[in-house]
C-alpha cells in the first residue's frame, strides 16, 4: 500500500465538507440576491467543476494506494480517455503535488466566495 497516495486521498476526501459550505454560501447568497449574485453563480460553477475533478482524483489515489493499478496503467487509461495532456509517465510525487495544488485552489476560491457573501450581506 502506498502511503503517499493514501494520505493524499484522505486530504482530497475533505473536499466534501468544503462542498457543503459552498452550497450553503451559494443558497444564502441567492436568498440575498443583489448585484454580486451573478459573480457567485460563476464562482459556484467553477467550484462545482473543481469538486468533480477532486472527487475523481480522490478515487484514483485510492486505487493507487490499494495497488489496484499502477502509474503506467493510470497514464494509459487517462490517455485513452483523453484526460491527460501528455502521454508520459508521471511519478506519484508530481501527482500528489498536482492534487494538493488543486485542493488549495478550491480552498482559496471558497474563501473568495465567503468574502463576496459578506460584502453582499
Amino acid at each position: 500500500m502506498d502511503k503517499n497516495a493514501l494520505i493524499t486521498s484522505h486530504l482530497l476526501a475533505t473536499s466534501r465538507y468544503i462542498a457543503v459550505a459552498n452550497v450553503v454560501i451559494f443558497c444564502l447568497s441567492a436568498y440575498l440576491g443583489g448585484g454580486l449574485f451573478s459573480i457567485q453563480v460563476m464562482l459556484f460553477a467553477l467550484l462545482l467543476y473543481w469538486h468533480v475533478r477532486i472527487y475523481f482524483d480522490q478515487k484514483l489515489f485510492v486505487g493507487l494506494a490499494r495497488q489496484q493499478f499502477s502509474n503506467e496503467d493510470l497514464d494509459s487509461a487517462l490517455s485513452i480517455l483523453d484526460l491527460q495532456k501528455n502521454s508520459g509517465n508521471r511519478p506519484l510525487v508530481l501527482r500528489v503535488q498536482g492534487a494538493a495544488k488543486l485542493w488549495r485552489y478550491l480552498v482559496y476560491t471558497t474563501q473568495v466566495q465567503l468574502l463576496l457573501f459578506f460584502i453582499q450581506s
